[in-house]
């Protein structure tokens, strides 16, 4: 369940350590969203309804298929 508490706070602690990642610069958002883009991840046909822990549909901007990546790069 999107809405609940436990889901919003591990949504929250996921984002506190991508926090600590680019902080101790071994992860960038720039360079993961170029690589996302460059590969196509983030095209409309490949998307999947996600839902966001605040509890709004996905949806309204992403269409239904939509597969979430994730990279770790080592920058420094």
């Amino acid at each position: 369940d999107p809405n609940s508490e436990c889901e919003k706070v591990e949504f929250v602690n996921l984002v506190l350590l991508f926090c600590e990642f680019i902080r101790h610069d071994v992860f960038s958002h720039d360079a993961y969203m170029c690589t996302l883009i460059s590969r196509g991840d983030l095209s409309i046909t490949a998307s999947a309804g996600l839902r966001s822990p605040a509890g709004e549909n996905a949806d309204e901007h992403y269409s239904k298929d939509h597969d979430m990546k994730m990279e770790v790069y080592p920058w420094g």
